[in-house]
């Protein structure tokens, strides 16, 4: 099986977990309110009939932005750190969550459609695939602190009277930022395929997956790698379509300001699906792989 194949398989087990889509959505919009009623609820409180607010459909305005931190600015750092909180309880999530995605899509695999299985996938595989997760997040953070540590060797410092030039800076930035990214891809390919072979393979210790996938990666880089970059490129295709369309409506009215929610909402909606095609190509892959070396 090629990579543009797994992708087609991909687009294929996503629209037909479209039950799976509907609660991923509903469970983004659920976290979303979590974070935006306090919000609203103390703009509304606070600046409601001011008619400064009118203001703000005009765009963006510095100085106006500016007079509304400072009058108001308090009150919303405390709602945002509560906030920030949220960040947490959706990582947390998005581990439960992802169990049972995989299992459907394994289950898709084997020609079962048993849309049940969902939960049972989720509460099985959580706390590992927090683990998992927790664990590669780790690894993330090392490779930033090793590209940190090696960027300001090349500048030859981290104040801004030892860098000397901003050539200096530029050529360091050009020739580190493609390789950090690529060991960020390799890192977050690794970390999708380990998933995949814990909902496979369902081992009660996780240390195995990482030489496991690391290997499995590797020995199918250019399958997997090209895969990746069909996902990445279709994500990018969505963002810069709704970039296009979001910029092109100026909220001005009411009418406006409802298109510019639902055109949000769309853009939501394909991002999720964006990671259910991730999820459910790499699947595809890596269990076709398997299949044809035993």
């Amino acid at each position: 099986m090629t990579a543009f194949s797994a992708y087609k398989q991909g687009i294929k087990f996503t629209f037909k977990a479209k039950k799976i889509w509907l609660w991923l959505y509903l469970i983004n919009i659920g976290v979303a309110l979590l974070a935006a009623i306090p919000f609203f609820n103390y703009l509304d409180e606070k600046a409601g009939h001011s008619l400064e607010m009118d203001k703000w459909l005009e765009g963006f305005n510095y100085t106006l932005f500016s007079d509304f931190m400072n009058e108001y600015g308090d009150g919303l750092q405390a709602i945002m750190g509560q906030s920030q909180l949220l960040l947490l309880v959706f990582f947390v999530l998005y581990a439960f969550l992802t169990g049972g995605i995989l299992t459907i899509f394994k289950n898709y695999v084997k020609a079962q459609e048993d849309s049940k299985s969902f939960l049972e996938g989720c509460a099985t595989f959580f706390w590992r695939m927090l683990r998992l997760a927790i664990y590669f997040l780790i690894m993330h953070g090392f490779i930033l602190g090793v590209f940190g540590a090696l960027f300001i060797a090349i500048i030859g410092g981290g104040l801004p009277e030892d860098i000397g030039s901003e050539v200096k800076v530029v050529n360091a930035l050009k020739i580190m930022i493609p390789i950090f990214l690529l060991f960020v891809t390799i890192i977050s390919m690794v970390h999708d395929y380990a998933k995949i072979q814990l909902v496979d393979q369902n081992p009660k210790w996780l240390f195995s997956l990482f030489g496991e996938a690391f290997g499995f990666v590797f020995r199918n880089f250019r399958k997997v790698f090209f895969l990746y970059v069909l996902n990445i490129l279709t994500f990018l295709s969505l963002f810069g379509l709704y970039w296009l369309i979001s910029s092109a409506i100026a909220a001005q009215s009411m009418g406006s300001i409802i298109c510019a929610f639902l055109v949000g909402q769309l853009f939501l909606i394909a991002r999720i699906g964006m990671k259910m095609l991730n999820l459910g190509s790499a699947t595809c892959l890596y269990k076709n792989i398997q299949s044809s070396s035993n």
